[in-house]
């Protein structure tokens, strides 16, 4: 792993010692390479730009049908019958899963502090995908003029989960630095305002990859309705419909808004600052 360390240290000091004048030409010239084709291209849908709001609205409505050009087409439903799950007796008690979220914490923060350049890397490599995939998605629509619901929830929420992904990844050494090597669950009550910040730290940080889990549950979905179009078999059929809790646009809106919110006040020390002070 030092290998692969060393590698992309080594691109990212490559990537830093770009002069700026270069890195904003560059950008730019993209920009405006991007820009001039889309427009060509918008300038033969102005009137279904002019209906951007109802789109939105229909998206959001129980029968996502948008006018009678483009079109969201609804998900198919598959409803297969669950086992129901047994308790675990190991979780009856009351100390034992606390003793066991802790040790996992804890070695989720020594992990971290060893790999942290890697964590780094697959927070952007999967921004990046997630940003790609939803803007091919769209432009698809764009030339097909439709769009499969799962589909379009991926793209909008990829789009926006990827920036916050993207942002955990930047500041991830800086959080990695203040967090203490020695961590243990004795030091944890023995001196707690020098260790628990390291576990909320990490809590964030481990959400945000759980925000990165459920972008890749709605991908696996909109593939898995995708082929059901083309062939119906029932295995890809019961995906879909272990699935079927992502297909709401309320309660994906409400997951992530509090997951991300709930991942920054982690990182960011804000959560631990106020339960600190109100316990002291």
């Amino acid at each position: 792993m030092g290998g692969f360390r060393d590698i992309f240290e080594w691109f990212i000091e490559c990537f830093k010692a770009l002069p700026e004048s270069i890195v904003i030409g560059i950008y730019g010239s993209l920009l405006i390479f991007i820009l001039k084709g889309a427009l060509n291209k918008l300038s033969k849908y102005r009137s279904k730009i002019s209906g951007l709001a109802e789109k939105i609205l229909s998206f959001l409505s129980e029968k996502p049908e948008i006018g009678t050009g483009y079109r969201v087409i609804a998900s198919p439903e598959y409803n297969f019958s669950r086992r129901k799950n047994r308790r675990n007796a190991l979780f009856n008690g009351e100390v034992w899963p606390i003793i066991i979220v802790l040790l996992a914490a804890i070695g989720g923060v020594l992990l971290l502090q060893q790999y942290y350049v890697e964590v780094q890397g697959f927070f952007y490599l999967t921004s990046v995908i997630f940003i790609f995939l939803s803007l091919f998605c769209l432009l698809i629509s764009v030339f097909t003029n439709r769009i499969q619901s799962s589909t379009l929830k991926f793209s909008i929420f990829s789009l926006i989960i990827s920036v916050y992904i993207y942002y955990t990844g930047v500041i991830l050494p800086k959080l990695i630095a203040k967090m203490p090597t020695d961590i243990s669950i004795i030091k944890l009550f023995e001196a707690p305002r020098d260790y628990w910040p390291s576990i909320y730290v990490f809590l964030g940080i481990f959400i945000a990859v759980l925000e990165i889990g459920i972008i890749l549950i709605l991908l696996v979905r909109l593939i898995a309705i995708k082929l059901d179009s083309k062939k119906r078999f029932q295995a890809n059929q019961k995906l879909i419909s272990a699935t079927n809790a992502f297909e709401g646009a309320f309660g994906l809106v409400a997951t992530f808004t509090i997951f991300t919110i709930f991942s920054y006040l982690l990182t960011s020390g804000n959560i631990v600052e106020f339960v600190f002070r109100n316990v002291s």
